[in-house]
């Protein structure tokens, strides 16, 4: 869990928000040395996150790998089909 100031949490209450949403983070908004409030997820994190998604997040977010995104896009063209199962015999 992350602590951040009230002052950066006013700032940077977007920010924040979409770290909670898109990455499960957690936050503890400190005021004068204590503990005032916490900011987390109202609920689990999705765990059917889909191609599109992972596309999206990664898209408003700056990557090391320009080519990342078009990396991900290349292997959903790979993959079979729902309902085919390659491994079937």
């Amino acid at each position: 869990m992350k602590t951040i100031s009230a002052t950066d949490a006013s700032r940077h209450f977007a920010q924040i928000l979409d770290q909670v949403r898109h990455h499960g983070e957690s936050f503890v908004v400190v005021r004068r040395g204590e503990a005032i409030a916490r900011v987390e997820p109202a609920s689990a994190p999705a765990t059917n996150m889909t191609l599109v998604d992972l596309l999206r997040i990664t898209a408003e977010r700056e990557t090391g790998d320009p080519g990342f995104a078009g990396d991900l896009e290349a292997i959903q063209r790979d993959q079979p089909a729902a309902g085919d199962e390659p491994w079937a015999s």
